[in-house]
Parts: structure tokens; C-alpha cells; sequence
């Protein structure tokens, strides 16, 4: 499955890219648009690569790689891709008469062009992972200090969790469950940022994502997500079967409603949510083991939501949940054919009835 990233970002990242070649071109050659044009075509490309836009199933491979291996290779990369596209670049101006030098002048990078690409890519990279870390919204609040003091404001929250991880524990070892849950976290990632969620937090086998309401409610990315998740899994079957013998079963409970966000924290600092909105979506999770439906969201929210391609809901009626007064009406969230469905129960028992062996050696992780 490819997911197409959120177009906003990359408009900022050309800006940004093409302002630091203006502020370089002036410096070096006293002349702003070349540095513009060069900085633009040869930053653009590595950015893309880091950001998983092609050469997918190499990034990944690069990923894997031990940290030492990792920073060699990431840097023999970029340096390639750097002078291919100065290279280009350089090549279109001379062809083009708009060069004042010969074509060795205008396409070959110097020792002060390459330096200044790399600083400027690895920067730029370093800041989108740290956005991608904390989530978009969580980036753009904490710069601006939005929520330094407590401020109440809707949200929706998916809570996803691995069906099953106790028994997988218990017969393969607690470090292959943690192998395990990296993998299946590390697979959820694009599909979240794809559908502009915030991971909050990883609490054991479990992940938490939220949006504000309008924009989880907004094409349905809180569904779709949940959607993109599954589908990034399954699409990998043989992967985890032949790694992990199994193809990882997962929970997802959803609801959306106020909550007070707060930053807390002096020197780490943290954005939390206070609120019965996150306890609530807690109960709806439970819910998920004890009727034997792997996904769930609340009535409430689903009657929010406009339903994209490919999901049904089915309403199950007021269930009574822990620590409530009154039910709370659910609904489950069916996603592809009926055919395909399954309960996570029956998936679960005939997992465990299968005969144990170990896993064989797990080919190259696709992209």
C-alpha cells in the first residue's frame, strides 16, 4: 500500500530550502536566484528520499542498519544524490546560456556547495523528525507555546493495541515481543502521519493517536487512518509470518470528545490530556475483549463521521462499561468485504492452534 503524504509541509520545506540557497548565493556569489535554483534542486531530492517519496525499500534497508553502518551509508547517500542533482541542475543553466562559466564551473559542486547542501539537508531532516516524533500539532503548539496554560478543546483518540501479545510472550520471549511491537509501531508510523494524527504515547503493546476533532473528523482521517494501519499490516503478511510467525491481530477503540490540554514539565516537557474523553476510550477498548469485536467507536462519534470507501459501522447498542453510571452506545467498525471478516476471537484460536516452530530467517523487510 503507498500513502500519499500531506502536500502542506513540502510547500514550506521549498521555501525554506529555496531562502537558505538565496541567503548562501549572496554570501558566496553575490547573486541571489542561483543559489535559489541549485539549493532547490539538489536539497528537494534528498529530502524526498528521507522522507520515503522513492527508493522506498532502500530507506528502509538504510533504517535498519546499526547506528555506525547507518550514519556511513546515510551520508554516502546523500552525497551522491547532492552532486547528481548539482550535476543536473547545472548542466540545464550552462545548456540554457544562463551561466557565466563553462560547464565544469556550473555543474560540478565545490567543496563549499557540498558542505552547505549537507548542513542544510541534515538540519531540515533533523526538525522533521522531531516533528514527526511528537506529531505535527504537537510541534506547532509547543513552538508557539499554545498550551502553557491548561486549555479545554475537543479531540478524538484511536487507541490500537496487539491482540494476543501476553500469549506471544509467554511462548516466544518477552525481547521477541519487543522486537515485535518496534516493527508493528515502526509500520504504523506513515500511515498516522499520512492521516495527520499525533502519536501521544506508546503504553505497552498499545499506541495512542489523536487529532483535534475538526481535523480527525475532516475526511474521516481518524477512520481512514485506523484503515491505512490494518491495510499496512496485512500488506506485509509474509514479512511477519516468516519474522515472527504470526501477522500481528490488532484492537482499536475510538471516541472523541473535550478534554484539557496542558504542557507540562520544566526541562522535558510534555503536552497532556486530562479528561473523560481518554477514560472513556480506554472502557471502549475493553469493550473490544469482552464482545469479541476487534474495532469499536463510540455512537457519539460515529454519528460525527461521514463514512469513507471500504468501512461500515454496525451498531451494537448502550454497553455498560467499567466506572460509568450509564452505557455507552458502540459501534463496530467492519473494513473491507464481508467475506474478509473475521472475528478476532476465531483469528486468535486458530493462531494458537497452529503448531509452534521457529521463526525462519526474515527476508528483506519491503517497502
Amino acid at each position: 500500500m503507498k500513502i500519499r503524504p500531506p502536500l502542506n509541509p513540502w510547500i514550506g520545506i521549498t521555501l525554506a530550502v529555496a531562502c537558505s540557497g538565496l541567503l548562501y548565493s549572496w554570501v558566496v556569489y553575490d547573486t541571489a536566484l542561483r543559489g535559489a535554483v541549485y539549493a532547490t534542486a539538489i536539497c528537494l531530492p534528498i529530502i524526498a528520499f528521507e522522507r520515503g517519496l522513492f527508493l522506498r525499500r532502500l530507506r528502509r534497508r538504510i533504517l535498519e542498519l546499526p547506528t555506525l553502518a547507518y550514519l556511513l551509508v546515510e551520508t554516502l547517500v546523500y552525497g551522491l544524490m547532492l552532486a547528481l542533482g548539482f550535476m543536473a541542475v547545472g548542466t540545464v543553466i550552462w545548456a540554457a546560456g544562463w551561466s557565466l562559466s563553462d560547464w565544469r564551473g556550473a555543474a560540478l559542486p565545490g567543496i563549499t556547495g557540498v558542505a552547505y547542501g549537507l548542513v542544510t539537508c541534515t538540519l531540515i531532516i533533523a526538525i522533521l523528525r522531531v516533528r514527526d516524533l511528537i506529531g505535527h500539532h504537537r510541534f506547532k503548539s509547543l513552538l508557539i507555546g499554545r498550551y502553557r496554560r491548561p486549555v479545554r478543546e475537543e479531540r478524538i483518540f484511536l487507541f490500537i493495541d496487539l491482540a494476543g501479545s501476553s500469549a506471544y510472550a509467554e511462548a516466544h520471549g518477552d525481547l521477541k515481543v519487543m522486537e515485535l511491537l518496534s516493527a508493528l509501531f515502526s509500520a504504523m508510523e506513515e500511515p498516522v502521519r499520512a492521516n495527520r494524527g499525533s502519536v501521544e504515547d506508546l503504553v505497552g503493546d498499545a499506541v495512542i493517536i489523536s487529532w483535534p476533532m475538526e481535523e480527525g473528523l475532516h475526511g474521516a482521517r481518524c477512520l481512514t487512518c485506523l484503515r491505512d494501519v490494518i491495510a499496512a499490516v496485512e500488506a506485509r503478511a509474509e514479512w511477519w509470518q516468516a519474522r515472527f510467525g504470526m501477522v500481528p491481530a490488532l484492537r482499536a477503540a475510538l471516541h472523541g470528545g473535550p478534554v484539557i490540554v496542558a504542557e507540562v514539565g520544566v526541562e522535558h516537557h510534555k503536552i497532556t490530556y486530562f479528561g473523560d474523553t481518554v477514560n472513556i476510550t480506554a472502557r471502549i477498548e475493553e469493550l473490544c475483549r469482552a464482545m469479541d469485536e476487534p474495532r469499536l467507536i463510540s455512537a457519539d462519534l460515529a454519528a460525527r463521521l461521514t463514512l469513507p470507501h471500504g468501512i461500515a459501522l454496525r451498531a451494537l447498542g448502550p454497553q455498560p462499561v467499567r466506572g460509568r453510571d450509564h452505557d455507552i452506545g458502540v459501534c463496530a467498525i467492519d473494513i473491507g468485504p464481508p467475506a474478509a471478516r473475521e472475528s478476532l476471537r476465531r483469528r486468535l484460536a486458530r493462531r494458537a492452534a497452529m503448531p509452534r516452530r521457529k521463526p525462519a530467517p526474515a527476508p528483506a523487510n519491503p517497502a
